[in-house]
């Protein structure tokens, strides 16, 4: 069978999604040798590692930086080029489908929030995601989902029967683990500037991320005695002057270090390092750098919402996220309480045990077969 795999999202710097779906596309074939898959990608994605994991890449005449052309290109003309290459079924593991193409898929949400959240979403996908992912959801012949919260928004907001969704967990990499090795972790400590002890977080600098309300956490643990300084590890993205106003306000910038996007290969390290892993996010479909943190033995924090109460469950600590007092008490707990933090490293890392790629690449190719099948039949 030959499947296509929608990677047009991957370029430049990858943020949960991006790497979601390289990791996705690179299992498949790994779990799956007797079908062939073709990737098809911005002309400007760095594709080596994906050539490696036996996928067959084929490149899109435009840059990926170019967000209204690929959006106009994935609709009026992936179709055309799918049927002409001979395929079967499609993967569409971002959001949306080519509403032209007509054969069986499989698409892959990991939120809802542009739909349900529009004041946390940039306008320009609001307005994409409006207009195609409902119809994406109602014309793929089934779709995944990574929680069984995700899945109830989707079958909601989408109007579609709960029986067309599948809920397939994303995964932790393998290399995700304690770094023992204390060279490697000085050399991070030193290209990143990091502080003797810190809380970290891990992901773009944007509004979901509820930044304003943790800075304001944390400044009342400053002011309380808590030594330890913050990280902010990530991209600056929109609305990055609340997290700039907040971090006025505060009172605490000599304490708060912002060392931008953190390469792939250093983040375990990074991990590591850290006494406290921080993300009180206000909305999330999944939410992998608390499982990542875990599984580096790092204690982790965590929203008192969905996804995490159903993927981490009480192997983080859970705190209401509009209240800066109780993330401030969980930071406490969190960096003093030695017995909770024993519980947590423990049950952290069995919890992100659970979660793998390859787990997830068996569950979709199971999916695809399932869905070829019903073509056939």
């Amino acid at each position: 069978m030959r499947v296509a795999i929608d990677g047009l999202l991957l370029w430049g710097r990858y943020s949960g999604v991006e790497r979601a779906i390289a990791r996705l596309a690179a299992a498949l074939p790994a779990v799956d040798p007797a079908n062939e898959y073709l990737l098809y990608v911005p002309a400007d994605c760095q594709a080596k590692g994906l050539e490696a994991a036996g996928l067959q890449v084929r490149r899109a005449p435009f840059p990926g930086r170019r967000k209204l052309t690929r959006i106009v290109w994935q609709q009026a003309l992936f179709a055309g080029v799918l049927r002409r290459a001979g395929v079967e079924v499609l993967f569409a593991p971002g959001y949306v489908l080519p509403l032209r193409w007509s054969g069986p898929s499989l698409l892959y949400v990991y939120d809802v929030i542009a739909l349900r959240h529009s004041e946390l979403a940039q306008r320009a996908n609001v307005w994409h995601y409006r207009g195609v992912l409902p119809r994406s959801v109602r014309r793929a012949t089934r779709v995944a989902v990574p929680t069984r919260h995700v899945a109830d928004q989707v079958a909601e907001c989408c109007q579609v029967s709960p029986g067309k969704l599948a809920v397939v967990p994303l995964g932790v990499e393998a290399r995700f683990q304690p770094v023992t090795d204390a060279a490697r972790l000085a050399a991070v400590r030193k290209r990143y500037r990091l502080p003797e002890r810190f809380l970290l977080y891990v992901g773009n600098l944007e509004p979901k991320k509820n930044l304003p309300r943790l800075l304001e956490a944390f400044a009342r643990a400053r002011r309380s005695g808590l030594p330890h300084h913050l990280v902010l590890a990530g991209a600056p993205a929109w609305g990055q002057t609340a997290v700039q106003a907040a971090l006025a306000r505060a009172g605490v910038a000599a304490a708060v270090h912002l060392p931008g996007y953190v390469a792939d290969a250093d983040l375990p390290a990074l991990y590591t390092l850290a006494e406290l892993f921080v993300f009180p996010s206000l909305v999330e479909g999944f939410g992998l750098p608390p499982l990542e943190a875990m599984a580096c033995g790092t204690p982790a924090l965590v929203a008192d919402a969905p996804p995490f109460t159903e993927t981490v469950a009480t192997a983080a600590l859970r705190v209401n996220p509009e209240d800066p007092e109780a993330i401030a008490a969980g930071i406490w707990r969190g960096v003093t309480d030695a017995d909770c933090r024993a519980r947590l490293q423990r049950a952290g890392r069995e919890c992100a045990a659970r979660y793998t790629w390859e787990g997830a690449a068996r569950q979709l190719a199971v999916l695809l077969k399932e869905i070829a099948a019903g073509a056939a039949g």
